[in-house]
């Protein structure tokens, strides 16, 4: 304690700070301290951007500012301009079996929405949200990991964001095999048992690819959490949100922080996962389902 000579006079308060500093317990608290900031440094050294990107951070890493100004730099950002398409009069179109309509009823064909389609193959064909773009002014963003077809997603100048990415199946960035099999592709999971049936399956729809100019191959893809890109667009409300990634759309779901996102209504194709487990853990979200036949199911923020 200090007297209150010590307290007004301040050579006297510097006399004592500095014998404080030469005591054996400052000394020993400076160490332990020093010896603390040393190890939390290099802690977050080792999360550095290759690190992240390879999956070697795994807990609360979604978001990460150095992972997320990552994703911001790697996006393509909206043209600005009206796109250009092969077709510019399929854009009138409502997407895959009247898929849309449902969204445009719900919405009341609300203008300058904000969307989400994953699965977006090359921005025009079988796409639930070039109508939304070209007819209501919506803008959002668009997700194709089959680099063939996002190059011609790019060269077709949508007025949205877009990125080359897979969405990450367990709430960290990491790199995985992909099979680039037209619009049917997806993430190859070796862990998976029903794998090898998968590939097969893929197989028996090489007759129809649309794309078949775009070669068949497994590659390595890099995949973001789905939360981590929506922080990287300064986290909007999304409107509507078109989930087709072949068979890995419920993992995605179970990524999202359901209490620090604002998504109105998903459209997701469920053929390919379990519809129960499903509609049960969205309903524990807050959602209400709807069936859409043949291939789908609308889930609608309650």
């Amino acid at each position: 304690f200090t007297s209150t000579r010590e307290r007004n006079n301040p050579i006297l308060r510097m006399a004592r700070l500095f014998e404080c500093i030469r005591s054996p317990r400052f000394i020993v608290l400076a160490i332990f301290g020093y010896a603390f900031f040393i190890l939390y440094k290099g802690q977050l050294r080792s999360y550095n951007l290759e690190s992240l990107l390879n999956g070697q951070c795994t807990k609360d890493c979604d978001k990460n500012s150095l992972l997320i100004d990552f994703i911001r730099d790697v996006m393509v950002k909206p043209s600005g301009m009206e796109p250009v398409l092969e077709n510019p009069e399929g854009a009138k179109t409502k997407g895959q079996t009247g898929q849309v309509d449902a969204i445009l009823k719900h919405f009341n064909n609300k203008k300058n929405g904000f969307f989400i389609e994953a699965g977006a193959w090359d921005g025009e064909h079988l796409s639930n949200t070039i109508f939304l773009e070209t007819q209501l002014e919506w803008s959002g963003l668009l997700v194709e990991p089959n680099r063939g077809a996002y190059d011609l997603l790019v060269a077709k100048k949508r007025n949205a964001y877009s990125i080359s990415s897979c969405l990450a199946t367990k709430g960290y960035a990491e790199k995985v095999n992909f099979d680039t099999a037209d619009v049917f592709g997806g993430i190859d999971d070796v862990n998976d048992p029903a794998a090898d049936d998968i590939k097969e399956e893929r197989s028996l729809y090489a007759g129809s690819f649309l794309r078949k100019d775009i070669v068949r191959e497994m590659v390595t893809v890099q995949c973001f959490p789905l939360y981590s890109i929506l922080m990287a667009l300064g986290n909007p409300r999304v409107d509507f949100f078109s989930l087709d990634i072949e068979g890995s759309e419920l993992k995605v779901l179970r990524t999202i922080p359901f209490d620090k996102v604002d998504i109105e209504i998903f459209l997701i194709e469920t053929n390919k996962v379990n519809v129960t487990e499903m509609t049960d853990f969205m309903a524990g979200v807050g959602y209400e389902v709807t069936a859409m036949p043949p291939f789908d199911h609308m889930f609608v923020k309650k």
